[in-house]
């Protein structure tokens, strides 16, 4: 192998180890602001957050010619120990608000709402998780929605990556010392 292929061989593997060795994964970061839901379709009830924990408001939303305009509907959450009635609105939405209870059992729970729409029953519900409570630290403050994490950045891949790099500038260093030893077992050095 002649220096010129050597000194390109060994200049390729180790950008490509430092190219492996800068790598990071994107970051996953959650949007520290709130998504609005979609609207939904009559009839499919939109909670503002689909995993809230114990302690937090929630606020349910039927949109417009989802009941009869101006009547009761029965609003029913066992999982919760909720069993109320709301008004709906003279367009037929309703938008039901309540805090999940301390102490609630992280979990599937669907709310239902029984009313009616131009004369006839109708069933409408919505499904949530609710999820366990943020630990805290202490002498931490909680920020505004309840969450003192922040958010998740950087990469989980940060050792393995480390690991492949580390193995390409070895396997430089290996070319190197390897042809080192070829030009000193040739005669005058030259290859």
């Amino acid at each position: 192998m002649t220096s010129r292929k050597l000194a390109s061989a060994v200049a390729a593997t180790s950008l490509a180890g430092a190219a492996v060795l800068g790598m990071s994964a994107p970051a996953s970061a959650q949007s520290p602001y709130p998504i609005s839901p979609s609207p939904a379709a009559p009839g499919t009830g939109t909670p503002n957050d689909s995993t809230p924990a114990p302690g937090q408001a929630v606020v349910i939303t039927f949109p417009n010619g989802s009941f009869t305009g101006g009547s009761q509907v029965v609003v029913s959450i066992p999982e919760l120990g909720i069993n109320t009635t709301a008004t709906a609105t003279p367009q037929g939405g309703l938008s039901f608000s309540f805090t999940v209870p301390a102490g609630t059992r992280p979990g599937r729970v669907t709310a239902t709402f029984a009313g009616t729409l131009n004369g006839a029953p109708v069933v409408r519900s919505s499904s949530f998780t609710v999820v366990a409570a943020p630990a805290t630290s202490p002498g931490r403050a909680q920020g505004a929605a309840g969450n003192s994490s922040l958010p998740r950045t950087g990469s989980d891949q940060i050792v393995p990556l480390t690991i492949a790099g580390l193995a390409l500038v070895g396997v430089g260093a290996g070319i190197v010392v390897s042809s080192r030893r070829r030009r000193e077992d040739i005669p005058g050095g030259v290859a």
